[in-house]
């Protein structure tokens, strides 16, 4: 029995099927908020001597922040077949926001050894915390003067607008950016490409020339790599005169 226990000291850590890729910068291990709305996968792979011919009995368990949250027998030999095996978080016990670490036991005719823990990332919280970004900053003769064809003309068919930083903001958030009023979709939805810059967004002369002339609105909110979605910004009134 010796053998067989130190040969299954060395497990593999635990893996998470639904945590998003990291980045430099990133949230460890993010967790969609689609994967906190139902059991949470935790994926083990086979660990040696699993399959020892000899009828040993086998615990799994698994924890949760060093607290057990599921258990599981076997007796050996295990089929290999039912590796990488799948054992889950039930709902309940992701409920709270932070980092969290999952590892897991194997305990083998009572000689246990555990795994290097895995952690993952929970985030329930709406961008820049929830509160509505800053206004789009468009340039002042936009402003004061509207948006002329003279104006398309002598700025590359296009208006630049600038979207200022905002509290939390992370590489990878996107923007969905509406024009036009209230009820359209989103005309532009771009991706921020770090922490520390202001998103510079391009509302193109089709875009503008399909809303026509008139007094049009212009305002986003911005979406985490999570999935939580702020509210929409305060809104710009510009004022569009095409031929």
């Amino acid at each position: 029995m010796t053998n067989l226990n130190k040969e299954i000291l060395e497990l593999a850590p635990p893996e998470i099927p639904a945590a998003l890729a990291n980045f430099p910068g990133s949230q460890i291990n993010l967790l969609p908020l689609s994967a906190l709305a139902a059991s949470l996968q935790i994926v083990i792979q086979k660990w040696a001597n699993s399959d020892h011919p000899v009828s040993v009995p086998v615990k799994l368990t698994l924890l949760l922040n060093g607290t057990r949250v599921e258990e599981v027998s076997f007796t050996t030999p295990i089929d290999p077949g039912l590796f990488p095996f799948s054992v889950y978080i039930l709902e309940q016990y992701l409920q709270q926001e932070g980092v969290h670490e999952v590892s897991y036991i194997v305990n083998t005719a009572g000689n246990p050894a555990t795994s290097e823990s895995t952690p993952f990332t929970i985030d329930r919280t709406a961008p820049n915390y929830g509160n509505p970004g800053e206004i789009v900053q468009f340039p002042p003769e936009v402003i004061s003067d509207g948006i002329t064809q003279k104006y398309l003309d002598e700025h590359g068919d296009e208006v630049l607008g600038i979207i200022p930083i905002y509290l939390q903001q992370r590489a990878c958030d996107s923007i969905e950016c509406h024009y036009g009023s209230f009820t359209n979709s989103p005309v532009i939805i771009t991706t921020v490409h770090d922490s520390n810059s202001p998103t510079v967004i391009k509302l193109s002369g089709e875009i503008i020339r399909a809303h026509g002339s008139g007094n049009k609105l212009a305002f986003y909110r911005i979406k985490d790599r999570a999935g939580n979605y702020g509210p929409f910004s305060a809104f710009v009134n510009i004022h569009v005169d095409l031929p």
